[in-house]
């Protein structure tokens, strides 16, 4: 390296020499190089204020640069010379400042040399991205290096990890084109050196290092349910199984432990919504099964669930007597200001790992174990035969009460009195609303709204006698609003002011949910709300033209005469649930469960456009009669009573809103009445294949039929599968017309209630 420096001074010494009688330069100063042609792409230092010769070497050899190049008003750095021929009547003039200093004009550039003899390239590194297992990072490209950079490292070394067996050190190759890249397949909550090496032909001429942690990870592995310890009328006593690592898990801390408790019904069990746990009062709000009831250090071991005291920010009220319990644990891992948790599983078995006291007896005489045995076996006989006679009773009492309901029946008809009304399925929800402070909490709602979507009340024309639907919020009726001189038809939500008080807190929860979208193409559109000091109005778009009657009016007499069940193509249909699919997909990303889906509740308008009813109760049919919407509800919401909706349950009606259209508005289960749902589907029961739904797409309904919600699909998964089998519609599903094959029937007084 010294070899050829000397090489290269010498050689510019004789060059300066040779040029310098035949140009007009400042022979004397050693640094000057000459003057040649302004290029493109020079980098200007803007901090020198005053333009000589001094302060712009000094100035380019702070930022490492090689040469300093002087125009007439302006100074640039370089760290390469582009020689370039000076026409032949071009001077290179004095500096302003300074009449014996060369400063270059406006289309030549005075070169110099700085103390710089091997300058590198210039790198800043920037993160631009940080997830739980990926880096981003920028870096400034040098506008120009001393030999050209053939290529960038990257190399991340880990300096701390909660990790038991990752890579300590990775590195990537960039190619020189680049000043960006994304580090993947990292460890979460790791923090890494990062530095970035630029290359010259192999050699490293420049590095910078930054160091930046990942995200924190979901906590692995997953913790094992609680092992119950002793339990109460009110309260179980539980142990915290932990793991390997007390105090950490493999993707970050372990900062806490949260206590779950989950009301569970029957065999039919259903995993809890993380996303939707709230503290006890919260939960009972919203009508949920569920709540956290302790959040509690990592040092601790025991906790006593319904003890009444409080542990962290949650309420440990006592548990309700005769409920079947399920206690879950989390780990609560955070770092950085973000957390992430992870609950365990819970069986029916936790109950059965209860720990039972052994009673010894010791071995006294043969005579006291032989007087132990006759008074046990006494017992059994005197039990026994009390079951005996028990069941005869029973059974002699149920036979009786059965002739006398079958007597009664023979000369009374049962009569239901008054109009039919769609109830709406809220579940318990808790007191803590007063009309004071419902109607406060509904006119900071809707407040929120933007002030095109305050309608004034002159506007809206009410059709009070058109009553659509009718529900625990109040009637929905057609109207119709004016705006920019045009009329549009509308539906118009009343709200009546004689609200049972959980049916208030439930249309806050929906109303606010209605509040947090943005619209989708594929939802009825909200038009806004209308307020006076008597009456607030929901008003949204109208389309009267339901998906069930657009369905079974395609069964035409045309469509037979053609070979074909219907008048519109397999294609439509599968868009069309491709379109709906993509509604409830992003109301799953919004975490918002629509609870009665089915095809009254998704319209279609002109266009033949499917829109989804997001808010209120599910409208009459034609006749003005109620819908009784069990046929689309999943087993867990026929079982609760508290009307266990989630986005898995949505998943199952949105199955069977899919079947509905394959088979052009047939009505699901059709050949089991509504009271025998339940044990039906328990038992196995799934709407029917016909032979013209392929294997495929019917598996795709089977699979949002588990009974075990947490195996079915996500609305993003079921959206790419139908997209998979649109790809080859003829072999997913046809309506051409084939000996023997029939369209499943519309049983329409099946879909009332009575």
């Amino acid at each position: 390296m010294v070899h050829h420096t000397l090489h290269r001074n010498f050689y510019s010494t004789i060059l300066f020499l040779i040029i310098c009688p035949f140009i007009q330069v400042n022979c004397e100063d050693p640094t000057f190089i000459g003057c040649y042609k302004k290029y493109d792409g020079l980098e200007r230092i803007r901090k020198v204020h005053e333009i000589t010769v001094k302060n712009c070497i000094e100035a380019c050899e702070e930022e490492d640069r090689a040469f300093a190049l002087l125009g007439t008003i302006e100074c640039f750095c370089s760290n390469s010379k582009e020689e370039r021929d000076i026409e032949e009547n071009a001077k290179c003039p004095s500096c302003s400042l300074n009449e014996e200093e060369i400063c270059g004009g406006f289309e030549t550039v005075a070169y110099y040399k700085t103390s710089v003899e091997e300058p590198g390239a210039m790198l800043n590194l920037f993160i631009t991205n940080v997830t739980n297992t990926s880096i981003a990072i920028r870096w400034d490209r040098p506008l120009d290096a001393f030999k050209k950079i053939t290529a960038y490292e990257l190399r991340a070394e880990v300096v701390f990890t909660y990790g038991s067996n990752i890579q300590k050190e990775r590195s990537w190759n960039v190619q020189p084109e680049f000043n960006e890249y994304e580090l993947s397949n990292l460890h979460p909550a790791t923090t890494y050196n990062i530095t970035l090496y630029a290359l010259q032909n192999g050699d490293i001429s420049a590095n910078s290092t930054i160091q930046q942690t990942t995200l924190v990870g979901i906590p692995y592995p997953k913790p094992e349910e609680p092992t119950i310890l002793s339990e109460s009328d009110t309260t179980k006593t539980i142990e915290i199984t932990r793991t390997d690592y007390v105090y950490h898990n493999e993707h970050g801390p372990v900062s806490a432990y949260r206590v779950v408790v989950h009301m569970v019904e029957g065999d039919l069990y259903q995993p809890f919504d993380p996303s939707l746990l709230k503290d006890y009062y919260g939960s009972k709000e919203d009508g949920l099964p569920f709540y956290i009831t302790a959040e509690v250090g990592n040092r601790t071991k025991t906790l006593t669930v319904g003890d009444g005291n409080r542990h962290g920010d949650y309420e440990n009220p006592p548990l309700p007597i005769g409920k079947h319990i399920h206690i879950s644990i989390g780990v609560v891992s955070t770092l950085d200001n973000k957390t992430e948790i992870l609950y365990s599983d819970t069986t029916h078995e936790q109950h059965t790992r209860l720990e039972t006291i052994a009673i010894d007896i010791p071995e006294e005489t043969n005579g006291t174990n032989q007087t132990l045995v006759i008074i046990l076996t006494a017992s059994c006989i005197i039990l026994g035969l009390l079951l005996i006679t028990s069941s005869i009773a029973y059974c002699f009492l149920r036979i009786r009460a059965s002739r006398r309901v079958q007597r009664l029946s023979d000369h009374h008809e049962l009569t239901v009195q008054g109009h039919g009304v769609e109830i709406e399925n809220n579940g318990y929800v808790g007191d803590s609303f007063n009309n004071g402070n419902f109607n406060e909490s509904l006119s900071l709602l809707a407040n929120r709204l933007e002030s095109n979507q305050q309608l004034s009340r002159k506007n809206l024309t009410l059709d009070i006698d058109n009553v659509i639907a009718n529900g625990s919020y109040g009637e929905v009726i057609r109207g119709s609003i004016a705006k920019n001189n045009i009329s549009t038809t509308c539906q118009v939500h009343t709200v009546q002011d004689d609200m049972e008080k959980g049916d208030q807190n439930s249309f806050l929860k929906e109303f606010n949910d209605l509040l947090e979208l943005n619209g989708h193409e594929a939802i009825v559109r909200f038009f806004g709300v209308c307020k006076t000091p008597d009456w607030f109005y929901l008003v949204f778009e109208d389309i009267q033209k339901t998906l069930k009657s657009y369905l079974i009016e395609s069964r035409n007499e045309s469509s037979a005469r053609n070979g074909r069940f219907t008048s519109i193509s397999e294609e439509f249909i599968l868009n069309m649930i491709s379109d709906i699919c993509s509604a409830m997909e992003y109301l799953e990303q919004n975490r918002i469960t629509h609870k009665k889906i089915n095809s009254y509740n998704v319209r279609v308008n002109q266009d033949e456009e499917v829109k989804l009813i997001f808010f209120g109760p599910t409208h009459f049919d034609l006749n003005g009669k109620t819908i009784d919407t069990r046929r689309w509800d999943a087993p867990e919401v026929l079982k609760s009573q508290y009307n266990h909706f989630s986005t898995k349950s949505d998943v199952w009606s949105f199955a069977i809103l899919m079947w509905e259209c394959c088979c052009l508005g047939a009505t699901p289960y059709g050949n089991i009445v509504a009271a025998d749902l339940l044990p039906r589907i328990r038992n196995g029961a799934r709407c029917e294949q016909p032979p013209f739904i392929y294997d495929d797409l019917y598996q795709l309904f089977l699979n949002c039929w588990e009974l075990d919600a947490n195996e079915r699909p996500t609305f993003l998964e079921i959206n790419n599968f139908l997209k998979q089998l649109m790809t080859s519609i003829e072999h997913t599903l046809t309506f051409v017309q084939r000996d023997g094959i029939q369209l499943p029937y519309h049983l329409p007084l099946l879909e009332l209630k009575n």
